[in-house]
């Protein structure tokens, strides 16, 4: 007879007990005293799919709506928590024929009975959740002759903790043929508590990934679930954090997971060094999200061998990769590409999800849709290849190698000047460090691989940086200043006159760059900034000589804050050789803020005064400009906007303009003639037309004598003209 029944259910569950010492080179396995105690299960509204723990990381929940199979009589049925709170006993309501025996198993997904045995799975892939078992993931089952059926954990496992940022998964791996997971089949002793009778497809290694797919937050909890059993000849640990791998191995130690123990240890990483995954010429490296084989194939290329272990799969080909093409599993989430690789086309990967890829310093080209399905990061190992198009059936389109852009494209330090000067203008955007500079450390390169000279701050280093020095050092060509302390910026005059200065990479936790900060720094060829940066300011990158292309972060702005209020200002003065700035999402030669022309490249030789209403102090000063077109649009011209423009043959100021700064086209010796429009004077600066060749200065026929006597105007009232009739100069 088919009844409504309702079940009451306990769980079995403990405090974490045993625990991981370090013990010199090796680690130790250390139990503790334990006592199983029966505690009731529990539930949270958070996530309604599976048990978990409560916060004081011993007692296991029960959730709202939280689902368990029953099976009595031969009949099975899902049952569905009632419960609409956190409950130490919770109610669950299904339909089934009430037997002599009622067993149940939780997850319900995927389970069955026979043989007088509950079927169900431990996974050997597993996803984190911070503090809490994964999604449905602890097994439990209970066994009981009335509807009082109470629960017993079946799994054992590690609870750990990381200390390196970065790590994406963690795999735990047997070193004889014990089982960790696998499909198993629960039986119970006379005691009413479950065992493991049988285990069926056994796996001897469990991979947990990071929340999300994502990486590990150190200093926190996370679980490995594993089934119960003794190790006689020891387990490894893989860390894997996307392109990199370390090891830890425990051998010929015999411990054990005991059911519903959990051992512990904290910075379960401490010690290990991530070294790059390096496939040979013939493999390529995977990891899925199964932690099984990949169905991949790869064009012209026959698989001789396609294995998985240590968390990590290996495709081998019976030849070398040249070019790569092919469709890679829908499960998969980082692959590694082999050195000798030289071009990459499409891969396809229909529904996308890939974290990591990473490209061989070998590869010289991408094609369309190389990595269009990653969502994560591109990696290069070494400089940027050509994004160059590649002819198909359908067209190649270089904008889709990195298909809408959602990957970062992470680059090492060394290799980071090829990317300036080959990336297309929609990608640079996405370029990082590959791994950022420590926010207490300034990365460097001198010219003639010499310690940088420290002198000029030498005695008052917080001043500069708001941190004291630490050290400073030299390896392999590449220098660190260390400090005391997160640097938040770099002072006034800092870097001022390091002349053999190559290359700086800042930390994220700089965000202002103070007036002349890098002044006088001619041997500068490469900056990086970090995208943090809010304020650049006056000068910053002065006579910076060598400067030839810089990335300007989206939220940094340009202002001379020793003014009030703060007025936008050029920080690229006199720097000669400058051809673009990455800025808004292109590369440009000139540089808009707030309506404001900021800055302009050098090479420039036209200027289209059109998108701003205002050029800002300095903004073009001693740049090659010689044809100038100022629209409508701007109603004031700052100070030294100008200046010293030799090339500069005509201007013409429109009506709208309102005010022309002190020495803004001062030092223009090439000027024929200077054309104003507005018939009242615009304020005028000093010194604003000195130098210039004395070219004749037009203005309307009625302002004549308005001009000739207004202030600062009337500097040049022996070279001020009425505007010829019926027409007007222009600049083109």
């Amino acid at each position: 007879m088919k009844k409504n029944i309702i079940i009451f259910a306990m769980f079995m569950a403990s405090q974490s007990c045993h625990t991981i010492m370090e013990d010199t080179a090796s680690i130790v396995l250390k139990s503790g005293t334990c006592n199983e105690d029966i505690v009731t299960i529990k539930a949270t509204m958070d996530n309604p799919t599976k048990t978990v723990l409560d916060n004081d990381m011993g007692t296991v929940l029960w959730k709202p709506s939280e689902t368990i199979m029953v099976f009595s009589d031969g009949a099975s049925a899902v049952f569905t928590s009632t419960n609409d709170s956190n409950t130490d006993t919770a109610e669950f309501e299904g339909l089934i024929t009430v037997g002599e025996d009622i067993f149940g198993v939780y997850p319900s997904a995927g389970a069955s009975f026979s043989d007088g045995c509950i079927n169900t799975s431990l996974s050997g892939a597993q996803v984190a959740q911070c503090g809490s078992f994964s999604d449905k993931l602890l097994i439990t089952a209970g066994h009981s002759n009335d509807l009082n059926l109470r629960f017993y954990n079946v799994c054992s496992g590690l609870r750990f903790s990381l200390e390196q940022e970065g790590i994406r998964a963690v795999t735990l791996k047997t070193l004889d043929d014990t089982p960790l997971a696998g499909d198993i089949a629960i039986g119970f002793g006379e005691d009413g508590k479950p065992f493991i009778s049988k285990i069926i497809n056994p796996k001897t290694e469990i991979t947990v990934f990071a929340p999300d797919y994502g990486e590990f937050e150190t200093g926190k909890l996370y679980y490995i679930v594993t089934l119960p059993g003794t190790f006689s000849n020891g387990i490894a640990f893989y860390f894997f954090d996307g392109y990199r791998q370390g090891s830890r191995v425990i051998d010929g130690r015999r411990f054990t997971f005991n059911r519903s123990i959990f051992k512990q240890t904290q910075n379960l990483d401490t010690g290990v060094e991530l070294l790059e995954c390096l496939p040979a010429a013939d493999e390529i490296w995977y990891v899925n999200k199964d932690c099984e084989i990949a169905d991949i194939f790869f064009d012209g290329m026959t698989m001789q061998s396609n294995t998985y272990e240590n968390g990590i799969g290996v495709f081998k080909a019976t030849t070398n990769f040249g070019k790569i093409c092919g469709g890679l599993s829908d499960r998969m989430l980082h692959i590694i590409f082999p050195e000798g690789a030289t071009e990459i086309t499409e891969l396809y990967n229909h529904h996308g999800g890939i974290q990591t890829a990473i490209v061989p310093s070998t590869v010289n080209r991408l094609g369309s849709y190389a990595f269009q399905h990653v969502e994560g990061n591109i990696i290069f190992r070494g400089d940027a290849p050509s994004f160059d198009i590649i002819d198909d059936a359908d067209g190649g389109d270089s904008y889709y190698s990195c298909f809408e852009y959602n990957a970062k494209l992470l680059v090492k330090h060394e290799c980071y000047r090829s990317f300036l000067y080959r990336m297309p203008n929609d990608y640079m955007r996405n370029v990082q460090l590959l791994q950022h500079v420590p926010n207490n450390e300034i990365l460097y390169k001198t010219n003639d691989d010499s310690i940088l000279e420290l002198s000029s701050f030498a005695g008052e280093p917080a001043k500069y940086f708001g941190a004291n020095i630490l050290s400073n050092s030299v390896k392999d060509g590449w220098g660190r200043i260390v400090f005391d302390n997160d640097i938040k910026y770099i002072g006034y005059n800092a870097f001022n006159g390091s002349t053999n200065l190559e290359r700086v990479f800042l930390p994220e936790s700089v965000t202002e760059l103070k007036t002349a900060a890098f002044n006088y720094c001619i041997s500068l060829s490469i900056v990086y900034l970090p995208s943090t940066l809010e304020i650049i300011g006056d000068g910053v990158f002065c006579s910076c000589y060598s400067l030839q292309r810089i990335v300007i972060p989206q939220n940094a702005r340009f202002f001379d804050n020793n003014r009030s209020p703060r007025i936008e200002i050029n920080s690229f003065n006199l720097c000669q050789n400058l051809q673009y700035y990455y800025y808004k999402g292109k590369w440009t030669n000139v540089i808009i803020q707030n309506n404001t022309l900021i800055s302009v490249a050098p090479p420039t030789t036209f200027l289209n005064v059109v998108d701003c209403n205002k050029v800002g102090r300095g903004a073009a000063a001693n740049s090659s400009i010689n044809t100038l077109w100022i629209s409508s649009s701007c109603t004031a011209i700052g100070e030294q906007a100008f200046l010293n423009c030799n090339n500069l043959t005509r201007v013409t100021i429109p009506s709208e303009c309102t005010s022309i700064g002190g020495y803004a086209f001062s030092g223009c010796l090439g000027l024929q003639s200077i054309c104003i429009q507005r018939a009242i004077p615009p304020f005028g600066g000093e010194f604003m037309f000195y130098n210039t060749n004395d070219c004749p200065i037009y203005v309307p026929a009625s302002s004549v004598n308005s001009y000739k006597s207004a202030a600062f105007w009337s500097d040049y009232a022996n070279r001020i003209q009425a505007i010829p009739d019926n027409q007007f100069l222009d600049s083109i």
